[in-house]
């Protein structure tokens, strides 16, 4: 059953899923669902950031940045439009500059 609320929301139980996942620490096993969803649209947002954050807190910065690198016609269109707000946490950030 869906947390009460969710659904009402109009959130699915793979998206509390990965979210969950996510705010446990099981960084892993959210990253394999959010790549699931890619794999089937690699233009789903959520999925992409999810991705991101997943890939960020395993240490993966380079994979972060081939990941917006490759996604950035999404994240920018999804940005100019208001759909949402992108995440970039202060560690990938550093890195990216660092690459850079």
């Amino acid at each position: 059953d869906m947390p009460q609320g969710a659904q009402s929301a109009g959130i699915g139980i793979s998206e509390v899923r990965e979210s969950w996942l996510s705010k446990l620490g099981r960084w892993s096993e959210a990253l394999r669902i959010y790549e699931e969803k890619l794999s089937q649209n690699n233009q789903d947002f959520d999925a992409i950031l999810g991705s991101m954050r997943c890939l960020d807190a395993c240490g993966e910065w380079q994979k972060v940045l081939d990941l917006a690198e490759q996604s950035w016609p999404t994240l920018s269109g999804a940005v100019s439009n208001n759909r949402s707000k992108l995440f970039i946490s202060p560690q990938g950030q550093k890195k990216y500059f660092k690459f850079g």
